[in-house]
């Protein structure tokens, strides 16, 4: 029993070192920082916290990720020289294959640097100003039913909630632009698309998504245990659209002016890949 007892005291005291080690990270290194960060912003929203830790000790502060020591830059002038002129030095993202789930985890903003500058290098030219112009019609036809909408209300005097209205148009041009499918959600709120858009982008965050973006290290742990901070159900009803619109596009030999059009010009099939070009599943992926 004085053995047991003696062990679970010396790993106390290891674990007591190893964390007094860890939190002073920064101030070994004379950065301002903030030991209690990772509470702070579970207590508050991220944003707030950092805008009050920026007030307090400066526009550079170290923070703490559980144990993991992060720097927080808020001088826009730092932030361009990291981001912009001095990117090759940071070139990987916060976030990891692992925060998303299997369907999610090639996003751009989840790649590694060699993958993402390679996808990059294909998505970007669908973004190019004309092709952008090619979507105005289409637009157009969005904003065009939302003016009729509010009209409609207007002639009636009734009292419109104007976030569930331009929440709509959002989704009718995303709809619209992104997969061709005219969703109408303010008149038909049960649309499939509506219904799993509201899944997958609602406002209500669970508990892991919280933790994932206030510590994306401890993100693979979440995965393993079949957890996502994206409703897996709804990316796989997307995923199953956008396979039937690419299939049925094909047999038919039609195209449409949205983006999945713009990216399956980039695509090509899996055996044909020289590793400059975009795999099926890439496409997919950065559908969303």
């Amino acid at each position: 029993m004085q053995t047991i007892i003696t062990i679970i005291i010396c790993v106390i005291l290891l674990f007591l070192t190893y964390s007094v080690y860890a939190f002073t990270y920064w101030k070994r290194r004379g950065v301002p920082n903030d030991v209690t960060s990772f509470y702070k912003r579970f207590a508050r929203p991220f944003h707030i916290a950092d805008y009050e830790g920026f007030l307090k000790y400066g526009k550079i502060v170290g923070i703490y990720e559980v144990m993991k020591p992060v720097l927080v830059v808020g001088d826009p002038i730092l932030a361009r020289n990291v981001m912009v002129n001095q990117f090759f030095c940071f070139p990987n993202h916060r976030f990891n294959g692992d925060i998303i789930n299997s369907i999610g985890g090639k996003m751009l903003f989840t790649l590694p640097y060699e993958s993402w500058k390679r996808v990059r290098a294909i998505v970007s030219p669908s973004f190019s100003t004309i092709k952008m112009k090619s979507l105005i019609p289409t637009i157009h036809s969005a904003i065009t039913t939302f003016i009729e909408n509010v009209t409609k209300k207007a002639a009636n005097n009734e009292i419109i909630d104007m976030k569930t209205y331009l929440c709509s148009l959002t989704l009718d041009v995303i709809g619209s632009c992104s997969f061709g499918v005219k969703v109408q959600s303010l008149s038909d709120p049960n649309n499939n698309v509506v219904y799993n858009s509201n899944r997958l982008f609602g406002t209500n965050i669970s508990w892991f998504s919280l933790l994932a973006f206030n510590c994306p290290s401890l993100a693979p742990i979440g995965t393993r245990l079949g957890i996502s901070i994206l409703d897996f159900s709804a990316l796989k009803f997307f995923q199953r659209l956008i396979l039937e619109m690419i299939q049925k596009r094909l047999e038919t030999n039609s195209t449409r002016k949205d983006f999945i059009q713009l990216l399956m010009d980039a695509e090509i099939k899996d055996d044909e890949l020289n590793g400059n070009e975009c795999k099926r599943s890439e496409l997919l992926k950065n559908k969303y």
